[in-house]
C-alpha cells in the first residue's frame, strides 16, 4: 500500500516526510524506488500491449464509401410483392 510522502522546501534544499515519520534521504529514496517499481509495471504494460495487438488479426481493408441511394417516392408495382412473405407481426395467413 502506497504512503503518503509530503515534501518541503527549505533554505537548504527539499526534505520530505512520509506516512511512517521518515524524513531526509529515506523518504527520498522510497520516493525513487517507487518511481522505479511504477516505471518497470508501465514498460510491463506496454508489453503486454503490444503482444495482444501483435495476436490481432490485421483489420480489413476498407471498401469504398458510396454516395447517398436515391429512393423514389413513387409506389412500387404490387405484383413485385405477389411472392413475398409477411415478416411483419401479425401477417396474413393464408
Amino acid at each position: 500500500m502506497p504512503s503518503d510522502i509530503t515534501g518541503t522546501t527549505g533554505t537548504t534544499g527539499t526534505t520530505g516526510t512520509d506516512s511512517a515519520g521518515a524524513t531526509g534521504p529515506v523518504a527520498l529514496t522510497e520516493a525513487h524506488r517507487r518511481l522505479d517499481e511504477l516505471d518497470r509495471a508501465v514498460d510491463a504494460t506496454r508489453q503486454a500491449l503490444a503482444q495482444l495487438r501483435a495476436c490481432l488479426p490485421s483489420p480489413c481493408p476498407s471498401r469504398p464509401t458510396l454516395g447517398p441511394v436515391e429512393v423514389s417516392d413513387t409506389p412500387y408495382d404490387p405484383a413485385m410483392w405477389w411472392d413475398a412473405e409477411d415478416e411483419g407481426i401479425g401477417g396474413h395467413r393464408r
